[in-house]
């Protein structure tokens, strides 16, 4: 006997043993039938029709069952526990599976029907993984579900009769979105009008509700030849989630567009609009962009969670040092402060966290934003409307004339907007923007380009901080890494010296989904403008002079924080390197005392290492390691370079 109580001949694929498992019939009407079969040669599955024990549809299911699929024992031993929490509870009970192992993009599910084509989709949806069916004895399932999940719920939910799962049950229930969408008040959306959504809605509440409890910033809707492709933009990854049909793709689409007030007709032009969703009780601003593309239009939705919790400065991921840098320049009273960076790189978080910090009540500040994405207690906050002629510039002149302290302006993005904000800085007023540049320094030369005087930008301009957002190693699968040659070889520690060995990386578990990484962090590069930083701008200097003297007066590169924080294994080198890739040219660090130097330099200013020298034949720079010119083949002699350092260390 096994565990469902059943015969060992009943365990080889037969069509009783699989009516059996998924508990259409009893045994008693199977041995009855069986006996029947003896004496009338008739094939099982006509006399269980006959005595109205099966119906036609589940004696045809069950045949292909017995076609496609062998009959697998649980054997609770050998299920990996962590690929349980995969699927989850929920999913676990609403269609009687449990899964079993786990091999690189696949999952093996136990199911009680293994051609539930709706059940599958939705744990690929869940889980991000190709499902393999199976089927097992839906009593032996029960018995893993109770198992693997106790403690996690209503476990007594979870009975032997048979499930009711039409199609409008299984997708009309989306947890955590009540209703959902404020305009399907005019569709009907209620309570108990769930089973009246039509596919079109259920699937398209199924993407954002997926959207927004795994965390994601964006949805991207892509148009593929023979499906739709759903992905999420999760720790500023896109990932695949689920493939939509094709013949959905209009609806769908169109179905968003009526939620965002959009034109339905229009497909060959680009369109921007919003709607807004209801998270358990919170509200969540949904922003929708279309874009024609050749396999139809392409949807992005930015998820705008007004519920997150704003980070303080202490949260951020900043140093000590850097922390008292960013204080010592927000508690000016006046003055241009700004953060720069890509989009997506946590600009606007810090400038949250700034304002944040400011804000003991007894200053006017007010913020001008496109869009609104936290709601400040004690703050005045405008919404940009471009449509309606409320831009950036044209309400940075209304704002002058509120009596503002501070002024937090969204984006500086054409010369207008940059004139008042600086204008305003020069006046009396504290002015916290952000601009698209890579790093501290080009934002000076982003300022000359739109027109801004160097006199002015002297003048005025506080600081500026670059930033960039890394993914952190999980802390549940981190272990010691060395990274590859090549990879180190693109760092400036590395260029003189071997660093020592703090590196790590996630191999990839169950709690960040097997990625490796889990959350994210920021790292930054702080220019503060003194009076010779202030004199080099008046001059017009080079971003390389630039550069050069704000490393001197203890700018740290974006490049050197990254590698300090991969050499403590917060991060992995090769993040650092993917994220920061762009700005790691023309930059250098001594190996011995850490300071910034530049790239040409033979000798440390600082602790006077030799950082390279150059061979005495060619004149070639040699690595400070090299016993041999690879230029001239010659063996070069002590240079002077080396002489002098001994000199001076002495």
């Amino acid at each position: 006997m096994n565990s469902a109580g059943l015969p060992a001949h009943y365990q080889k694929g037969l069509l009783g043993t699989i009516l059996l498992g998924q508990q259409l019939i009893v045994r008693e009407q199977l041995d009855e039938c069986l006996k029947l079969q003896l004496d009338r040669n008739e094939k099982l599955g006509h006399i269980l029709v006959d005595k109205g024990y099966v119906t036609e549809k589940d004696l045809m299911r069950a045949l292909t069952i017995q076609e496609k699929f062998p009959i697998v024992p649980i054997d609770m031993s050998l299920i990996d526990k962590e690929v349980t929490v995969l699927v989850g509870l929920n999913l676990a009970m609403k269609y009687t599976c449990i899964p079993l192992q786990r091999h690189k993009d696949s999952l093996t599910v136990a199911m009680i029907d293994p051609l539930d084509l709706q059940a599958i989709n939705d744990i690929r949806f869940r889980c991000g993984l190709e499902v393999k069916p199976i089927f097992a004895i839906k009593d032996e399932i029960i018995a893993a579900i109770r198992f693997f999940y106790k403690g996690e719920g209503s476990l007594n939910l979870i009975h032997p009769e048979k499930l009711d799962r039409t199609e409008s049950q299984e997708f009309a229930k989306v947890d955590h979105l009540e209703s959902g969408l404020e305009e399907d008040k005019d569709a009907g959306v209620s309570e108990g009008a769930e089973t009246s959504l039509t596919p079109v809605i259920r699937m398209q509440n199924m993407i954002i509700d997926e959207a927004l409890k795994s965390g994601a910033s964006d949805i991207h809707i892509e148009p593929r030849t023979k499906f739709v492709q759903i992905r999420n933009r999760i720790d500023g990854w896109l990932m695949d989630t689920i493939q939509v049909p094709k013949w959905m793709q209009e609806s769908l689409l169109s179905r968003l567009k009526i939620l965002a007030n959009m034109d339905i007709s229009e497909k060959r032009l680009p369109q921007d609009a919003s709607f807004s969703v209801k998270k358990e009780k919170e509200v969540v601003d949904l922003r929708v962009s279309t874009l024609p593309t050749k396999y139809g239009e392409k949807m992005v939705i930015r998820i705008l969670d007004k519920s997150r919790s704003l980070l303080s400065m202490d949260e951020l991921g900043l140093y000590p040092k850097q922390k008292t840098l960013i204080k010592s320049l927000i508690e000016k009273p006046q003055g241009l402060i700004l953060v720069v960076g890509p989009t997506g790189s946590g600009k606007t978080t810090t400038l949250y966290s700034m304002i944040n910090q400011i804000n003991k009540g007894d200053l006017n500040i007010i913020t001008i934003e496109d869009p609104i994405e936290y709601e400040l207690e004690g703050i005045n906050q405008v919404q940009i409307n471009e449509k309606a002629g409320l831009t950036f510039a044209s309400t940075l002149r209304s704002v002058l004339r509120q009596d503002p302290d501070v002024i937090l302006v969204g984006e500086i993005r054409d010369q207008e907007t940059a004139s008042i904000a600086f204008r305003a800085a020069f006046t009396g007023h504290l002015v916290l923007s952000t601009i698209h540049t890579n790093d501290t320094v080009s934002t000076v030369t982003r300022l000359y380009d739109i027109g801004i005087e160097p006199y002015i930008i002297s003048s005025t301009l506080l600081g500026v901080i670059s930033q960039r957002l890394l993914r952190r190693n999980c802390p549940h699968c981190r272990e010691p890494y060395t990274p590859p040659a090549e990879v180190l070889s693109k760092f400036p520690y590395t260029q003189t010296k071997k660093p020592s060995f703090g590196f790590a990386r996630g191999k990839g578990c169950r709690f960040c989904n097997y990625k490796g990484y889990l959350g994210r962090e920021g790292f930054y590069e702080i220019m503060i403008l003194n009076s010779k930083i202030r004199e080099a701008i008046s001059q017009r200097v080079s971003e390389q002079t630039l550069r050069k003297l704000a490393m001197e007066q203890g700018m740290v590169p974006l490049i050197n924080e990254g590698f300090k924080r991969a050499n403590e294994g917060q991060v992995s080198l090769e993040e650092v390197l993917r994220v920061i890739a762009s700005t790691q040219e023309s930059l250098n660090t001594c190996s011995n005392c850490g300071e910034s130097v530049e790239p040409d330099f033979l000798i440390c200013p600082y602790c006077h290492t030799v950082l390279s020298r150059k061979c005495t034949h060619c004149s070639r720079t040699m690595h400070v390691d090299w016993t041999i010119c690879p230029y001239c083949g010659r063996l070069p002699e002590r240079t002077d370079d080396q002489l002098k350092a001994k000199e001076i260390s002495d």
